[in-house]
């Protein structure tokens, strides 16, 4: 089971309160806290409900699950990236939020090297009209779409690739942690961006666009 996190949305009282920022945000509060709250459940329903994870749970990865959560994978970040590439490179602003959508797209970039079928699966059609929808607003908002992944990547890295957990586990499993422990590291550049960038955030759209992504992570997973 993941973690149960109270969701935070966390609106303004009054225009003249001292204790909020200009998006609505209550300033004591984190905005990847108010964004992950309403999307917890969809992330526990992913938990409980992938045959991959339940492999994970018992530390037994076989070399074919493996493989079609790589192959998987693969697709789901050329898609992505093929998407973004373009309005990426078209960003003028040289600030924090521009370097971190170019560093994402280097590093979607690098892991996407499979040879791969030309052929888009259904589960990923949906997830890539998203994100052409998503790039209409502004380009911190395509962080908060890129961090569903990452952040619960991040969750089940946590839960299950400590030391102890991997020396009594498969090679594929090894392996596996292995490839994602990187997520800790993309999942607190994020953070950081965002919650700089607070005051310009709409925190309804930002729960939103977060929540699709999670729910196009439960697609994922349940192709696995």
């Amino acid at each position: 089971m993941l973690p149960v996190l109270v969701p935070l949305v966390l609106l303004a009282l009054t225009e003249t309160s001292t204790s909020q920022s200009d998006s609505g945000l209550v300033s004591e509060y984190r905005l990847f806290d108010v964004v992950w709250g309403p999307s917890n459940p969809v992330a526990t329903t992913i938990a409980d409900s992938s045959s991959f994870i339940e492999k994970l749970r018992s530390r037994n990865l076989t070399e074919s699950s493996y493989n079609r959560f790589i192959d998987h994978d693969a697709r789901y970040l050329r898609g992505i990236s093929h998407v973004l590439e373009a309005p990426i490179n078209s960003l003028q602003e040289a600030d924090d939020v521009r370097s971190l959508l170019q560093d994402t797209l280097k590093h979607y970039t690098s892991r996407n090297q499979t040879s791969l079928a030309s052929l888009t699966p259904p589960w990923l059609n949906y997830t890539l009209r998203c994100f052409k929808s998503m790039v209409k607003e502004e380009p911190v908002y395509w962080l908060v779409a890129l961090s569903a992944r990452a952040s619960f990547l991040n969750l089940l890295v946590e839960g299950r690739c400590s030391k102890d957990q991997v020396e009594q586990s498969s090679t594929f499993y090894k392996q596996w942690c292995d490839d994602n422990m990187v997520e800790s590291h993309w999942m607190q550049r994020y953070k950081t961006i965002l919650e700089g960038h607070k005051a310009q955030i709409n925190p309804d759209t930002a729960i939103n666009i977060f929540r699709v992504q999670m729910m196009n992570q439960k697609s994922f997973y349940r192709a696995l």
